[in-house]
């Protein structure tokens, strides 16, 4: 059963840095709530991937997300005999919607859950959909309806409309686990361009923090990462006092990562982190997260690609705040 294999190699992979110095050092004390939602987020039979986000300054902690994929939800709902059920639910209600509108879409569409504890009921967890192009424009609507945000409907559909052509919306989540509940846009930088990426965003936010243009001009001469911006829309219509900016690599492969976080580049990305006080030793364990792992059982040997998906850098009320790494986990045979 492929999921019962996705659990195991999470919890596998958990395991092993259970037993190096960097566990406790990345993720803090909380490994065994972190085996129990990577149970929760299993699904008999169905192919998921997970998600850790790890600080890099302040106190040591992880957060457990899990991707899956739209394709299983268009017929029925996996969750429903789980204390997920009601996500899987509105899952289910958008890949279905997006089956009947734009099934050559359905393949590239993905769903996450995420929480900020690693526990509790489905009402506790971050929702996030991808969402883009021509289905935006028809399921947008619907989706923020089905997940009771239609007060500020208009107020996204205006947005999104506002900051093309220099970004496109390419996610969005629900933050139930937050106390605000706020609404979570992803953009994506179609254009490739930092200088129309910051155009896009001033769109938003007209007076940016003062070092905002000089730290990602910094990380875009570097030629590591593909950008995306985060944003939150508040139950209010306003714009949340966060800027998120996720940097991301454009290969998963751990042998491709390996070599570029050995780089010179990335030696200097990482280097402006901690001139820019933002990031503590612990971003010298992340790339040792980068691997492959063999996981022998009894009939068959399987592989856990573990990869850094990205890092984030975040302002508040124009304040630098610590970085995040993300590292991805999957399983294959």
């Amino acid at each position: 059963m492929r999921t019962l294999n996705n659990a195991r190699a999470c919890l596998s992979w958990l395991n092993y840095l259970n037993t190096e110095q960097q566990a406790t050092a990345l993720f803090g004390t909380i490994i065994p709530e972190l085996k129990t939602a990577a149970e929760l987020y299993s699904i008999p039979n169905y192919n998921i991937s997970y998600g850790a986000e790890v600080r890099l300054l302040g106190d040591a902690g992880v957060d457990l997300s899990v991707q899956y994929y739209g394709t299983d939800f268009a017929y029925n709902n996996p969750l429903e005999n789980t204390p997920l059920k009601a996500a899987g639910s509105k899952f289910h209600n958008y890949a279905r919607a997006l089956n009947e509108n734009y099934p050559n879409l359905l393949s590239r569409c993905r769903f996450y859950l995420e929480s900020d504890t690693a526990s509790g009921s489905s009402e506790d967890y971050a929702l996030f959909y991808s969402i883009a192009g021509s289905a935006a424009d028809t399921l947008l609507p619907s989706l923020l309806v089905d997940n009771n945000t239609s007060e500020v409907k208009e107020t996204v559909l205006e947005l999104r409309a506002t900051v093309k052509p220099q970004l496109e919306l390419w996610l969005v989540g629900f933050m139930n686990s937050r106390e605000k509940k706020p609404l979570r846009l992803v953009f994506v930088n179609p254009q490739n361009s930092i200088d129309q990426f910051i155009m896009g965003i001033k769109k938003l936010y007209p007076e940016l923090p003062s070092d905002f243009e000089d730290n990602l001009h910094a990380v875009a001469n570097l030629n590591l990462f593909n950008f995306m911006l985060n944003i939150d829309i508040m139950p209010d219509g306003s714009l949340g006092n966060t800027i998120g900016i996720d940097l991301l690599f454009e290969t998963l492969l751990p042998t491709n990562q390996q070599k570029l976080l050995s780089s010179s580049e990335c030696k200097k990305f990482i280097s402006l982190l901690n001139e820019w006080e933002i990031a503590d030793s612990r971003v010298d364990l992340v790339p040792n997260c980068v691997q492959l792992l063999n996981i022998e059982t009894q009939k068959e040997t399987y592989q856990l690609l573990s990869a850094l998906s990205h890092f984030k850098l975040r302002w508040q009320d124009n304040n630098l705040l610590p970085t995040k790494a993300y590292i991805w986990l999957k399983f294959d045979k």
